[in-house]
């Protein structure tokens, strides 16, 4: 039974490498790192995420920035239009009024002068690291993305594989608990295949809780369930 057990689980384990081979072959490049198919599905959907898009409004804030800075020469121009009661009412005696309507001023503090050149340059660099942020929340994203998912495959091939485990030790445990009825089995193999079993178990339920906790930390960066994502 063992044997067969065996061979079972390197069949399993063979299997699940060559599949995943596969998806590496079908890969692609996201921000320079290889992605399969589903990881980039998946990384496309966690770009969705208030997360990122905050790196985006805080790249258009630096670019309006740098356009108001440049622009801020217009605030030494001034225009203002003026009336009186002559613009509108003639002149009981006919008599000709010339009023200014129109007066064009320009001001320039010399603070200006000096500092005009270091906001521009200060608004450029802030886009920069704007454009460099939401760069990098990128390359986070995709990494994050990529390492849950694959993490959590693996926990769940090796789930897979230790189910074969458990049942085998399972039917190992019965088949001595039968003998030790039967007085043809001794106490210490009936505790032997106890514990076994018991180990079997212990470990099967540590890698059902590793995937499950690392499908939740995936699902928070998706925003919905992986199920869901994958059937978009």
């Amino acid at each position: 039974m063992k044997i067969f057990a065996f061979y079972l689980c390197l069949f399993s384990v063979l299997t699940l490498a060559a599949t995943a081979q596969e998806n590496i072959n079908a890969s692609h490049k996201i921000m320079g790192m290889d992605t399969t198919g589903v990881e980039a599905k998946l990384i496309g959907i966690a770009m969705t995420r208030p997360s990122y898009d905050i790196t985006l409004h805080q790249e258009y804030i630096a670019r309006h920035e740098l356009s108001k800075a440049r622009n801020s020469w217009l605030n030494l121009l001034s225009i203002t239009l003026d009336y009186n009661q002559f613009d509108f009412q003639p002149s009981a005696n006919n008599t000709a009024y010339v009023y200014p309507k129109y007066f064009f001023g320009l001001t320039i503090p010399l603070g200006y002068i000096f500092s005009r050149g270091s906001e521009i340059k200060t608004a450029k660099e802030n886009q920069v690291i704007a454009r460099d942020t939401r760069a990098e929340a990128a390359r986070t994203i995709v990494a994050s993305v990529k390492t849950k998912y694959r993490t959590y495959l693996n926990y769940q091939s090796m789930l897979a594989v230790q189910n074969i485990v458990v049942n085998d030790e399972q039917a190992v445990f019965l088949q001595v608990e039968k003998n030790f009825r039967d007085g043809k089995a001794t106490i210490d193999s009936y505790n032997s295949a106890s514990k076994v079993f018991n180990s079997a178990i212990l470990q099967q339920l540590q890698y059902k809780l590793l995937s499950d906790q690392t499908k939740v930390d995936l699902e928070h960066d998706l925003g919905m369930t992986l199920e869901e994502a994958i059937k978009q």
